[in-house]
């Protein structure tokens, strides 16, 4: 597979990503108690902890394998299936990503320190933000294996996949703004698992729905041998 410019600077851009999360994690290391809150329930109380080095650096190494994979998945295509159609748009989606995970890192690792800061609306903030980046991506993705929205009938039916990811574009940029306006409007956090359910569910059920439009069932269908 040949590299572009683009994927190129992709590839830059990562490690450098990986590189401020670990920076920032050594800056922080003498601010964080010695047991690191890692995980907070909806109402912002601290569920788990786990001790030091591993929880202030737990961030960064994530993003290293979450960078890795993502690096290397283009690779892994199979033919038919390849990505070089959408590479451009793939390279975005993974820059932010870890671009997400470097501010959740960050947020993570101040609210550890005492720094006042709402973890939870924080985190839906950031969420949101990349559900924007997603949604106005995910349109120009290809049939493939590893991104996008691959349901059995998705992978079917060309048409089927171009019409899922047009709707769930939409949806992921409706509701990545819905996300950031119910965390600066302070509602429970029911609405934000709802809101991220819709999105997660909605493309999946359309998709089934879209693929019965298309190819409608027949009373005298029969199963191949």
């Amino acid at each position: 597979m040949i590299k572009t410019k683009k994927s190129y600077l992709a590839d830059f851009v990562s490690l450098l990503l990986v590189a401020l999360a670990f920076i920032f994690a050594l800056w922080m290391y003498p601010r964080v108690p010695r047991h690191v809150p890692i995980h907070w329930n909806a109402e912002g109380h601290v569920n788990g902890t786990i001790r030091k080095p591993w929880g202030v650096f737990l961030g960064p190494l994530m993003m290293v394998g979450i960078g890795l994979l993502l690096a290397l998945l283009p690779r892994l295509s199979p033919v038919g299936f390849r990505m070089e159609s959408f590479r451009k748009s793939y390279d975005i989606i993974r820059m932010a990503i870890l671009g997400f995970l470097l501010l959740v890192t960050v947020s993570t690792l101040l609210a550890t320190s005492g720094f006042p800061l709402a973890i939870v609306p924080t985190i839906n903030v950031l969420l949101g933000l990349l559900f924007v980046v997603l949604g106005n991506f995910m349109p120009k993705f290809r049939k493939n294996f590893f991104v996008g929205i691959r349901t059995p009938w998705t992978l079917a039916d060309d048409e089927v996949w171009l019409r899922t990811h047009r709707l769930a574009g939409w949806l992921f940029v409706a509701g990545g703004l819905v996300l950031i306006v119910e965390a600066l409007l302070g509602l429970p956090p029911a609405w934000s698992l709802g809101t991220i359910a819709f999105v997660a569910l909605t493309p999946l059920v359309g998709s089934y729905v879209l693929y019965r439009r298309i190819h409608p069932r027949h009373e005298n269908e029969t199963p191949p041998a």
